[in-house]
């Protein structure tokens, strides 16, 4: 109950607050719809313009194609001109048979210059080691040349 009297309360103070306010007068009105009315013009205007812009839009985008497509055949005309231009030369122009072909000779090649270097270089090792064979085998027959005339004993 003490709800529903604060409720009828408000409700007539609200009430009295209605009835105090201001009306408008006419002129206040009239202003308003003016303001209301040169809004719709300006929007009105805004729309008509809107199918030129949009046909212009879609212009442009005709000119932008159409400008696309004259570069991609522009491009399609230049690869065309490189590649009969430029024919590769020398190895450049090689397949895959032909780049195992000089692989494989270039390995055998290495190989068989390496096993030719290690035998010149054994060759070398062998005859050092003849020579300083051979300088000991003369010295030690020197020194029993010497042995032999000491002791008296003839030399074969």
């Amino acid at each position: 109950e003490t709800l529903s009297e604060s409720l009828l309360s408000e409700l007539q103070r609200s009430n009295s607050l209605l009835a105090n306010l201001p009306k408008s007068s006419p002129n206040v009105e009239n202003l308003e719809l003016k303001g209301l009315k040169s809004e719709i013009s300006a929007l009105k205007n805004t729309l008509t313009g809107m199918p030129q812009n949009l046909t212009s839009i879609k212009q442009g985008q005709k000119d932008l194609e159409a400008q696309q497509l004259k570069m991609k055949d522009k491009l399609a005309t230049i690869e065309r001109q490189t590649e009969t231009q430029y024919e590769p030369s020398g190895m450049a122009g090689w397949n895959s048979e032909e780049w195992l072909w000089f692989a494989g000779k270039f390995v055998v090649g290495s190989v068989t210059l390496f096993g030719l270097w290690m035998i010149w270089s054994n060759t070398n090792t062998i005859q050092s080691a003849a020579l300083r064979t051979w300088e000991k085998v003369g010295y030690n027959y020197t020194k029993l040349g010497r042995i032999e005339k000491h002791l008296g004993v003839k030399n074969r």
